[in-house]
C-alpha cells in the first residue's frame, strides 16, 4: 500500500486520530497538573516538579530514539512470529538494563540523600520546610522514570502495530491517576506536593502498563529470555535518532537546569508558567506532524523537492499565523487571565510571554519545513545542526544571565538558538531543493 493510500484509508485516519487525542490527553493533563500544582504549591514545588519530570522525559526520550527505529521500520513488514520475536527480545533486552540502571540510580540518591540530610538544620527553606524536600522529589522520580520506562517501550510497540485506541484507553487512566494526584496533594504541605504528585504519576504509568501488555498479549504471543545480537543490530540502526534525541532535549529542557544552578528555582517556575501557555501550540504542531510524517515521503515522490517545499510552505505559514494569533490573543488577556490562573504574579510576565511567543511561531514555522529534510533522510544534517543550535542557546544563556540576572536574561539564549535553528532549516532546505532534481529515487533514503 502506497501513503497515499494509506492516508486514504479509514483505518490509518482512525488510527492518527487516536493518535493524536492520546497525545492531546497527555497534554492537557500535563498542563492540569502543572497549573494546579503552581497555584496550591507555590513557586519553588512547583519548579522541583519540572525539573523532576523533564529528567524522566530525558530517558522517555533516549529510550524511545533507540528503541523506536526498529519497531517502526520492521514491524509492519514481519509475520506474527517475526513480530513477537523482535518486541519480546527489545522487551527482554530492556528490563535487563533497566536492572542495572536501578542499582546505580539507587546508590547514587543513597548518597546524595545522606549528604542532603547530613545538614538538616541548615538546608530546610521557608518554602520547603523540610531538608527532606529535595530527596523525596528524587526517589519519586527514580520510580516515575522506571515505571514510565516500561510503560513507553508498550505504547510505542502499540502504535507500531496500529493499536492507538488501546493506547489511548491506557493513556486515559494515566491521566486520571496523574491529575487526581495533584487534587489530593493541594490538602498537603507545599513541599510535599511533588513528591505525591510524582508518586501518583508512578501509579498511573503501572496502571496504564498493565492495560498496555494485556493489549499487547493479545496480538502477539512472546517469547521469554533475551536474545543474544538483537542490540548488535539495533544500535547501528538507532545512532543518530539517539544522538538527535539527546541534543534535542539539551535544546529545549537542558536551559531549565542551568538556569536553576545559576539564578534559582523560582526563575525556572516563571520560565516553565509562562511556556505552559504556548502547550495549545505545541500540541497542534505535534499532531500535525503526525500527519505530515508520513506523507511528506509520498508528496516528495508525487511532487518532487520543489513541489513539496512549496506544499510544506503553505502549511508552515498557516502554522506560524496561527501560532502568532495566539500569542496575540495572550497578549491582549495576558493581565486577567494569568491572575485567573496563576494567583501569584510572574515577574516580567510581558516580556516572557513575547519571547517565547516568537520562539514558538520559529517552531511553528521551521517544523513543518523540516518535514522536507526527513523526507531526504537528512537525519545527520539535522542532528548537526541541533547540535550547533544547543551549543549556542546554552552559551546563549549564560552570557544573558551574566549580562541580566533573571528570566529576561535566560530566556536570550533560547530565542538566540531558536532563531539559529530556524536559518539553519531554512538554508538546509534551499540547499536541498537546489541540488536536487525534480524528483530523485536515489535521495529517499531511510535512517534504516
Amino acid at each position: 500500500m502506497n501513503v497515499r493510500e494509506l492516508l486514504a484509508s479509514g483505518h490509518f485516519v482512525s488510527h492518527v486520530g487516536s493518535a493524536v487525542t492520546a497525545q492531546g490527553l497527555l497534554s492537557a493533563a500535563n498542563f492540569t497538573i502543572g497549573l494546579l500544582l503552581l497555584r496550591s504549591a507555590g513557586a519553588q514545588p512547583y519548579a522541583h516538579y519540572v525539573l523532576a519530570m523533564n529528567t524522566v522525559g530525558l530517558a522517555i526520550s533516549l529510550q524511545a530514539a533507540f528503541l523506536g527505529p526498529p519497531m517502526a521500520t520492521r514491524l509492519p513488514s514481519l509475520p506474527a512470529s517475526g513480530r513477537a520475536s523482535l518486541v519480546g527480545g527489545l522487551l527482554a533486552e530492556q528490563g535487563h538494563w533497566l536492572r542495572y540502571a536501578a542499582g546505580v540510580t539507587a546508590v547514587a540518591a543513597l548518597v546524595f540523600t545522606l549528604h542532603a540530610t547530613s545538614g538538616a538544620g541548615t538546608t530546610a527553606t521557608a518554602v520547603t520546610h523540610s531538608p527532606l524536600a529535595v530527596p523525596m522529589v528524587l526517589w519519586c522520580s527514580l520510580l516515575v522514570g522506571f515505571c514510565s520506562l516500561r510503560r513507553e517501550f508498550l505504547r510505542q510497540a502499540l502504535l507500531s502495530l496500529r493499536r492507538a485506541h488501546d493506547v489511548l484507553r491506557a493513556d486515559f487512566l494515566y491521566a486520571l491517576f496523574a491529575v487526581a494526584g495533584v487534587l489530593l496533594a493541594s490538602h498537603f504541605a507545599p513541599w510535599l506536593a511533588p513528591p505525591i504528585v510524582l508518586l501518583a504519576v508512578a501509579l498511573g504509568a503501572v496502571g496504564s502498563r498493565e492495560l498496555l501488555k494485556r493489549s499487547l498479549m493479545q496480538q502477539l504471543v512472546l517469547p521469554a529470555g533475551r536474545q543474544l545480537g538483537l542490540l548488535q543490530e539495533v544500535v547501528p540502526l538507532a545512532l543518530w535518532s539517539t544522538s538527535g534525541a539527546a541534543l534535542f532535549w539539551l535544546y529545549t529542557q537542558g536551559f531549565l537546569y542551568l538556569v536553576a544552578a545559576t539564578l534559582g528555582t523560582s526563575v525556572v517556575a516563571a520560565l516553565a508558567a509562562t511556556r505552559l501557555m504556548l502547550m495549545p501550540m505545541n500540541l497542534l504542531s505535534s499532531g500535525l506532524g503526525g500527519l505530515l510524517a508520513p506523507a511528506a515521503a509520498g508528496w516528495l515522490k508525487e511532487l518532487g523537492r520543489a513541489g513539496l517545499l512549496r506544499r510544506l510552505s503553505g502549511i508552515s505559514l498557516a502554522m506560524g499565523a496561527v501560532t502568532a494569533l495566539w500569542v496575540m490573543a495572550l497578549r491582549v488577556w495576558q493581565q486577567p487571565l494569568f491572575h485567573l490562573l496563576f494567583h501569584r504574579p510572574i515577574d516580567h510576565t510581558e516580556s516572557l510571554l513575547l519571547a517565547w511567543g516568537g520562539v514558538y511561531v520559529s517552531m511553528g514555522l521551521r517544523d513543518q519545513i523540516g518535514y522536507l529534510l526527513t523526507a531526504l533522510g537528512q537525519y545527520r544534517e539535522l542532528t548537526l545542526l541541533t547540535a550547533l543550535a544547543t551549543l549556542t542557546s546554552l552559551a546563549g544563556c549564560l552570557v544573558g544571565m551574566a549580562w541580566l540576572p533573571d528570566v529576561r536574561g535566560a530566556m536570550a539564549g533560547i530565542v538566540i538558538g531558536e532563531g539559529l535553528t530556524l536559518v539553519g532549516v531554512l538554508v538546509l532546505v534551499t540547499r536541498a531543493v537546489r541540488q536536487g532534481p525534480a524528483f530523485n529515487r536515489g535521495g529517499i533514503v531511510s535512517p534504516a
